[in-house]
């Protein structure tokens, strides 16, 4: 998808407005984010990248919610997360929101399929239904003769892959994704950057992507560079 497909009239899913970030250590103030503006819109794909330390996954943890900003704001699908209390704020990450770290952040105790039904049953889905859900999914990412090994009994690449399809099982509007093939080799890099493409489409889920990976940055509609917390 081209960005001229992306209607500039569209109300955008996600806006950052002028958005700083800063901690305090002691008597010194140091700005990890200054004055950031963006937009993503519906079946949008953004790559964000820059240097290590440049701010790309504060901005990230920002815009999901996961974080505050020091000023500055941000809506997503018009609700501002400032405004929101800690219930709210949950329930609409669950809901409309996925997660994809670089290290896979899976439960080491539960099986593939019990952690991707976990988003499932935290929203509401009875077991079945959710064991259900979560054996479509695993069989979109070819993990179906998997689904009862835990998550030490995985590959690399295949942990990935779970942690994808729990990202993906509620259908998200937008996936937030924090260097997603960064700890893979060349080869399972490529099969989960198809694997994304794949479900991104079918889902109709934008995505905001942290990366160092500069062909997958390449592969998506649109690339910003963070560098010293500013776009530029």
């Amino acid at each position: 998808m081209s960005l001229d497909s992306i209607s500039t009239t569209a109300k955008p899913l996600l806006i950052v407005e002028g958005v700083s970030k800063r901690f305090n250590d002691g008597p010194l103030s140091v700005n990890v984010l200054s004055d950031i503006s963006l937009q993503v819109h519906h079946k949008q794909r953004l790559a964000i990248v820059g240097a290590s330390g440049s701010g790309k996954s504060t901005l990230l943890q920002i815009m999901g919610g996961l974080d505050d900003a020091s000023s500055g704001r941000v809506l997503f699908d018009g609700n501002d997360f400032a405004l929101l209390n800690a219930t709210q704020a949950g329930e609409l990450r669950n809901r409309s929101l996925g997660f994809v770290y670089q290290f896979h952040h899976l439960l080491p105790e539960f099986s593939a399929l019990e952690n991707i039904c976990m988003p499932l049953l935290m929203s509401g889905y009875s077991c079945r239904e959710a064991k259900q859900r979560a054996s479509d999914i695993l069989q979109q990412v070819n993990l179906s003769k998997r689904s009862k090994h835990k998550p030490h009994e995985l590959s690399g690449g295949e942990r990935q892959r779970v942690a994808i399809a729990r990202a993906m099982v509620m259908r998200p509007q937008l996936l937030l994704a924090d260097e997603p093939t960064g700890n893979l080799d060349r080869k399972s890099a490529e099969q989960i950057a198809v694997l994304m493409d794949e479900l991104q489409q079918e889902c109709a889920t934008a995505i905001v992507l942290v990366t160092h990976d500069i062909e997958l940055a390449q592969s998506m509609d649109q690339v910003i560079t963070l560098s010293d917390g500013e776009i530029v």
